[in-house]
């Protein structure tokens, strides 16, 4: 069952990062060739992410995947967190009742041990997100759709 938990966690950070590094990558610059067709000027953004051009138009964009998909990561990565600390206080309560029992003491350690393993995953994920954007100036912990 921990093994699975970590896995999940540790595909979801491999997915995250897949994702950012789309997110981070410049659009293509369309062909001198192709007549480019104009796009309305948004004047501003209603909360539903519906774009409102200078003539009082409303057009569906695709601006509140930006916020939906900031929202799941941000709750995936808290969820992650607490379901971890909540495993390192089982395998302290397992460690506690355990009651001198070998196999008892073994499966707390292991809890133990593979609930800090995840707390430090999940915090080195997001250092090297940091260090990246850091290094290079991409804002790859942004999720922006280019309009």
């Amino acid at each position: 069952m921990l093994r699975k938990i970590i896995f999940a966690l540790l595909a979801f950070v491999i997915f995250n990062l897949s994702f950012t590094q789309l997110a981070a990558a410049k659009p293509q610059t369309p062909s001198p060739t192709s007549t480019p067709t104009p796009t309305p000027v948004c004047e501003n953004f209603t909360p539903e992410g519906l774009c409102i051009t200078k003539g009082g138009d409303k057009i569906v964009t695709l601006k509140w995947l930006e916020s939906l998909f900031g929202n799941v990561v941000g709750v995936a990565l808290g969820f992650g967190g607490i379901i971890l600390f909540v495993l390192l206080l089982i395998g302290g309560l397992k460690y506690i009742t355990a009651g001198g029992d070998p196999k008892g003491i073994e499966s707390a350690k292991k809890t133990i041990t593979y609930a800090i393993f995840g707390i430090v995953l999940l915090a080195l994920a997001f250092l090297i997100l940091q260090l990246i954007q850091n290094l290079t100036g991409a804002p790859v912990t942004e999720f922006k759709i280019s309009q």
